[in-house]
């Protein structure tokens, strides 16, 4: 007996993986942060397997891109020179830059595959509509629920707290991906008069749904998300122009604009948030390590090695030891990787800001959206190098790409 006829069907096959992932990825990503980069890893495979087989060529990469990931992959092989004291830092490299090239590669391949055949575009959305209204629900099971989903998979303690931060990642998820189908949505509706009510519920809905969790950086990225929106529907070019530059300028400003602000705003000590306080130490004790090897850093995830006593932590509240990234991407590039991660960082920025203005004028508005929301999430949550972060981008990159390849007959 041979095999179905569907599974000897290439394009079967890879729409399979990439359904698969993505729905995956949006559902599990909910329990396990593990999961999520598992699940962009199956997504990516069947998105560059799929462009190999209907375009019947490789998809190439971004020049500016590629420069980036050059210079990630050059800091790798010197890593040794570099950072001789940190034994954790080229094993991390070596799991991380794989990552990062194969995320490359699917984004390429996203939008090569979806501006051919706009009707995969269509189908990534109706993806994204289940796995997405899944999540939501499931989201709000947990956080009215005390957890009943997570307590019943894992078997957890019942007279022990589930602490709501475990969800942050899923809130991070929805609030950068939603402006993708918004646009979507704004895109099959035309100039429907029921398009900006149901753009207006649905914003209101999933603010509610993340204001239930601890997530107060999701909620900002949705908050600047929707003003980058606005402000792009009556002037895309200048928005795209002055983010693009205030980006690179703080890249090339180095370690500067995140030093003390402890001691800056210490007399209003009492009105600023525990966590955001915190972020105000970690990020001042950052901007010292990467004014001390402003070179060549400190080494992928190096910053665990930098030595508490380098700031003056004496006159920290809450700064025990340094954790594993410094919360801020465009800091963490300048402690670990030195100038050369900077000049990274800004070739990535670059990079995204041309496929914008290159992209249809309709799509234009919620690409610079997710733009501006994935930057906020960057500079306040995450670590450049974890996994479930990257598979976030990944994901929310192949569904701007989705919307650009929808956009276009119409621009």
């Amino acid at each position: 007996m041979g095999l179905p006829p569907a599974l000897r069907n290439p394009v079967f096959c890879f729409w399979g993986l990439i359904s698969v992932g993505a729905v995956s990825q949006l559902v599990l990503g909910l329990y396990s942060h593990q999961s999520m980069a598992v699940s962009f890893i199956v997504m990516a495979v069947g998105l560059v397997g799929l462009a190999r087989w209907h375009l019947g060529r490789w998809v190439g990469i971004d020049p500016l891109v590629t420069a980036a990931l050059t210079i990630l992959t050059v800091a790798l092989l010197v890593q040794p020179l570099i950072a001789p004291d940190c034994a954790r830092c080229s094993g991390r490299a070596v799991r991380v830059l794989p990552l990062l090239w194969l995320m490359a590669f699917a984004v390429h391949a996203a939008y090569a595959v979806f501006s051919d055949m706009p009707v995969w575009a269509s189908r990534w959305f109706k993806f994204l509509s289940w796995g997405g209204g899944v999540l939501v629900c499931l989201m709000l099971v947990e956080l009215l629920g005390d957890a009943a989903v997570y307590r019943w998979v894992v078997d957890f303690p019942a007279n022990e707290a589930v602490g709501l931060s475990r969800y942050n990642r899923a809130a991070s998820l929805l609030a950068l991906a939603i402006w993708s189908w918004l646009g979507w949505v704004m895109l099959r509706s035309g100039r429907s008069a029921a398009a900006p009510f149901l753009v207006a519920v649905v914003l209101v809905g999933l603010t509610a749904v993340l204001a239930l969790g601890e997530s107060t950086t999701s909620l900002l990225a949705l908050a600047l998300g929707l003003t980058a929106a606005v402000l792009a529907a009556a002037a895309p070019g200048w928005v795209l122009l002055a983010g693009t530059l205030t980006q690179i300028a703080v890249l090339a400003a180095g370690p500067w604009p995140w030093a003390g602000w402890p001691a800056r705003l210490n007399d209003s000590f009492g009105q600023w948030p525990v966590t955001l306080w915190h972020r105000f130490e970690i990020w001042d004790h950052g901007a010292l390590a990467a004014a001390a090897k402003p070179w060549f850093g400190w080494g992928f995830s190096g910053y665990r090695e930098v030595p508490k006593t380098l700031a003056p932590t004496e006159t920290y509240r809450y700064f025990v030891e340094a954790p594993t990234h410094p919360h801020n991407v465009f800091l963490q590039l300048w402690v670990e990787l030195g100038i050369w991660g900077a000049l990274a960082g800004g070739l990535v920025v670059l990079a995204v800001a041309r496929a914008i203005w290159a992209g249809p004028r309709s799509a234009r508005p919620t690409a610079i959206a997710t733009f501006a929301a994935t930057v906020t999430v960057a500079i306040a949550a995450y670590g450049a190098w974890q996994a479930s972060w990257l598979a976030i981008i990944g994901f929310v990159m192949v569904s701007q790409a989705a919307v650009a390849a929808i956009a276009a007959p119409r621009s």
